[in-house]
């Protein structure tokens, strides 16, 4: 194992134990990228390139793993929650606060409902230098023998009085506690994790002559999976440990999500033994309670169901109104109340804030929409009557073209007619020779 001293790189002979540590660690290393090359190929080949001046639009499913709460749960419960921590900061803050901060921005009166905002939660895990990833990664890498123990106890010397943090140290009349545990106030719940193996599995176990190895293998997958085996002399580099890797990671997806508009689908387990037919009534009114589903509901009837520029509104909902159809001249909002005079709404089925119109309820936009289409049914009818007269006219000019040459043959014919039959008058005979 070749170890960073000062700048030098020092050879380390490994003992066996050390050594069946390293081969477990280079065959989990292996499979964990190889899983991401697959992925990465699978995104590559189906990823859709936009040819020059189109617009890339795309539609993203995004399934994620449910909160955990297990008998023993250990660092990967920690990051799993601590996922859905910051996934649920982002739905409150896509759902409920922005909303809310919506209607103040456009001068809307309305009641403010009261949410728990889960940021506070956030910070103390994935706060920068003095967050809970933060304290596991300074244990990790600080110099001298650090063990779990001393990690949890760094942790509670650190958010000793914090809200949202305990421990057998911080709460001593709490016995639930074990001695190696410390528990989490999440949105969802408490967790309590066992700190046994979190120093093991947060630090980076692959050592860097395992990456060289890769790196050098004549297989060509393996040598794509292993790029950072190239710079094995930049011993001195700290490498990224498995929590930080996971907290950047999570930060990416969220920075993603956050220029998309997300539909969230909520699922509910209905029961713990994962059978059909049983609905364990406890557990799914919990479920409601910590998803924030219930706070939501409360926002949006309280709220306005549906919001639109004034611009949007008026060019779809003109022909609800004879002052703004075919096209209005005036400022948008005064057309949209223009059409809200002529739906005869009350006062609080609608507001105009400053640049929207808000919709309370759903059945106003559906009445909209079903006069809508009403008008365009007549318009249909009056286009259709038009195109109709149109072709009669054409075809009837045809058919008068038609008549007018057939008089003027039949005229031709009679004359001709006639002058041979005055011409056999003149002759004397009884019956003219006529072609």
């Amino acid at each position: 194992r070749t170890v960073a001293a000062r700048g030098e790189a020092i050879k380390k002979p490994a003992d066996v134990g050390e050594a069946a540590y390293a081969r477990d660690a280079f065959a989990k290393g292996i499979y964990d990228r190889a899983f991401s090359w697959l992925v990465q190929r699978i995104n590559s080949n189906i990823n859709f390139k936009a040819g020059y001046g189109e617009e890339t639009r795309v539609i993203g499913v995004l399934d994620i793993y449910g909160f955990e709460i297990f008998e023993n749960n250990s660092f990967e419960q920690f990051c799993i929650n601590y996922c859905n921590e910051k996934l649920q900061q982002l739905f409150i803050e896509l759902t409920l606060k922005t909303e809310q901060e919506e209607y103040q921005r456009e001068g809307i009166e309305w009641e403010e409902v009261k949410y728990f905002n889960n940021a506070i939660i956030c910070e103390l895990i994935d706060m920068n230098a003095t967050g809970i990833i933060a304290q596991i990664d300074d244990e990790c890498l600080r110099p001298g023998d650090a063990t779990d123990s001393t990690l949890l106890e760094r942790l509670n010397n650190r958010f000793k009085g914090h809200a949202h943090y305990e421990s057998r140290e911080t709460s001593r009349s709490d016995k639930s506690l074990h001695l190696d545990m410390f528990r989490l106030k999440h949105y969802a719940g408490e967790v309590s994790y066992n700190v046994k193996g979190f120093l093991d599995k947060n630090i980076d176990s692959l050592f860097r002559d395992l990456k060289h190895a890769g790196y050098s293998s004549t297989n060509p997958i393996v040598h794509a999976i292993f790029p950072d085996g190239e710079a094995i002399k930049e011993a001195s580099k700290r490498p990224v440990t498995a929590g930080t890797a996971f907290k950047q990671s999570l930060a990416e997806l969220v920075a993603n999500l956050m220029t998309k508009n997300p539909h969230y689908v909520r699922c509910i387990k209905p029961n713990n033994k994962k059978s059909p037919g049983i609905f364990d009534q406890e557990l799914c009114t919990h479920q409601v309670r910590y998803l924030g589903l219930l706070e939501n509901v409360r926002v949006r009837r309280a709220g306005f169901a549906y919001r639109q520029t004034f611009e949007t509104w008026l060019e779809r909902y003109k022909a609800l109104c004879p002052k703004t159809w075919p096209s209005y001249k005036g400022p948008a909002k005064d057309g949209v109340a223009l059409i809200m005079k002529e739906m005869r709404l009350g006062p609080d089925d609608y507001r105009l804030g400053k640049t929207k119109v808000f919709i309370r309820s759903p059945k106003t936009l559906f009445d909209f929409e079903e006069a809508r289409e009403s008008k365009f049914s007549k318009m249909a009818v009056i286009v259709q009557t038009a195109y109709r007269g149109w072709i009669a006219r054409k075809k009837w000019k045809k058919l008068k073209a038609a008549i007018k040459i057939q008089l003027k043959w039949r005229s031709y014919k009679s004359k001709k007619y006639f002058h041979v039959l005055f011409a056999a008058y003149k002759d004397g005979k009884s019956r003219p020779d006529y072609g």
